[in-house]
């Protein structure tokens, strides 16, 4: 089954496809202060919600990037309004940094998608240059509540280092006795 849709069945309807509660993106997007026509950047954009809270609150241009067809789709039918307005842009595609020029992004967003551009550090060497001076970054990395069983981590089809725990260090040395 293709990754992306088996994610668009099990997210269902949920605006956020992530484990940060809607309304803690609400109040995170509420303390912007996005000058107008400012562009933003969505990595991983999903189904937009992030998208959607920030051109529903500012006068700013957005820029929403996810490979997945199911969430661009939806994205497309929740925010038709903010597209046909020209305000919003969606692409269906994998993020590439060599397709935005430096210093072009008043907001860049990656929220539980920083695999999307190759990990953590990477999503910051590349944010600082995207953004434009003053520019901000709101980014979420996804992390492991506990040390996943070996058939977790083989049916998404992921390494136990694609995350991080709380406590790193010891979390690996205990994944790798327990081999």
């Amino acid at each position: 089954m293709d990754k992306s849709r088996f994610s668009s069945i099990a997210h269902g309807r949920r605006p956020v496809w992530n484990p940060i509660a809607a309304s803690h993106l609400q109040e995170y997007v509420s303390h912007f202060a996005l000058p107008d026509n400012s562009a933003v950047l969505d990595i991983g954009c999903g189904r937009g919600h992030v998208l959607n809270l920030v051109l529903s609150q500012y006068q700013v241009r957005g820029l929403g990037v996810d490979p997945s067809t199911c969430a661009i789709a939806e994205a497309a039918r929740d925010m038709a309004t903010f597209v046909a307005a020209g305000r919003l842009v969606l692409v269906e595609r994998a993020f590439d940094v060599r397709d935005y020029d430096a210093a072009t992004f008043g907001l860049i967003v990656c929220i539980g998608s920083t695999h999307a551009v190759g990990n953590y550090r990477e999503t910051l060497r590349v944010a600082k240059r995207l953004l434009s001076p003053n520019g901000l970054l709101l980014v979420g990395e996804g992390y492991w509540k506990r040390i996943p069983s070996a058939d977790y981590l083989a049916f998404l089809k992921m390494s136990f280092e694609e995350h991080s725990t709380h406590q790193v260090t010891h979390s690996i040395n205990r994944y790798r006795r327990r081999l």
